[in-house]
């Protein structure tokens, strides 16, 4: 097989309140960088449980400062009165190809006025948006502290209202993906990443359904071990699919 450049559109630093992990941007990115990846779309954890989730936006540009393979991946809050400012921030950095919502977290949902106006300027800005459904399974979280995911439908129904904005779903499972892949491939726009998809032969089925060239390779370290989901691609797919998957796509999505 010819040596593929891999891209991670979803990594993180920082810490989970539920997992004991080395979530410091030196060791992600090592770790991520001893498994063939060359570019690293990094988000920071520090401020997902906080008052203001842009605070933790700091980390990622200090990291994208300190390595040649981190793009930050600012995170926005449409509901804060600083998510002008801090997307114009984000728009003004060369290495920034997308910025990520967490509706769930930041108590929102997508039919907010809000979130439409951020959505109109995240396009006017020339970038990407990354939409998390989950970043913790349900069955894994603490039992104080629930956070449910966001609906595949009203992410669809979102990006079908946003037609020029390049969305794409994150963390979300592999049967709701495949079961809502022709509506997925209805809109050229619409990406999903690849992070939570586990089940046996899960790439394989929605490869088949159609959705080659809307997935994403996402490892969500270090939540998770980066070299589960590789193999995941290795093992399922053929050349051409595991090429595309595993950095072709997004350097299509996010390198123009």
């Amino acid at each position: 097989m010819t040596p593929i450049d891999l891209v991670d559109v979803c990594a993180w630093t920082g810490d989970w309140n539920t997992l004991s992990v080395e979530g410091d941007p030196e060791t992600v990115t090592q770790n991520l960088r001893a498994c063939g990846v060359t570019q690293i779309h990094l988000a920071s954890l520090r401020t997902v449980w906080g008052h203001n989730l842009h605070l933790g936006n700091i980390d990622a540009y200090v990291a994208a400062d300190q390595s040649d393979v981190v793009c930050p991946v600012p995170l926005i809050d449409p509901t804060l009165a600083t998510w002008p400012e801090e997307l114009a921030k984000a728009a003004l950095h060369e290495d920034v190809r997308l910025v990520r919502w967490l509706p769930s977290y930041s108590g929102y949902t997508l039919d907010d006025p809000r979130a439409s106006d951020c959505a109109r300027q995240v396009h006017e800005a020339g970038l990407s948006l990354s939409i998390q459904v989950r970043i913790e399974d349900e069955r894994r979280q603490h039992p104080r502290a629930r956070v449910p995911d966001v609906s595949f439908e009203e992410v669809i129904a979102f990006a079908q209202n946003h037609p020029q904005l390049p969305i794409v779903i994150g963390g979300a499972a592999w049967r709701t993906v495949l079961s809502g892949a022709e509506k997925m491939l209805a809109g050229e726009h619409i990406y999903a990443e690849t992070s939570q998809m586990d089940g046996v032969d899960s790439l394989a089925l929605m490869v088949d359904a159609g959705l080659s060239s809307r997935l994403l390779f996402a490892t969500h370290a270090p939540l998770f071990m980066p070299l589960a989901g590789i193999a995941r691609i290795l093992l399922d797919l053929n050349e051409a699919d595991t090429t595309a998957l595993l950095g072709g796509n997004a350097r299509r999505l996010l390198d123009t």
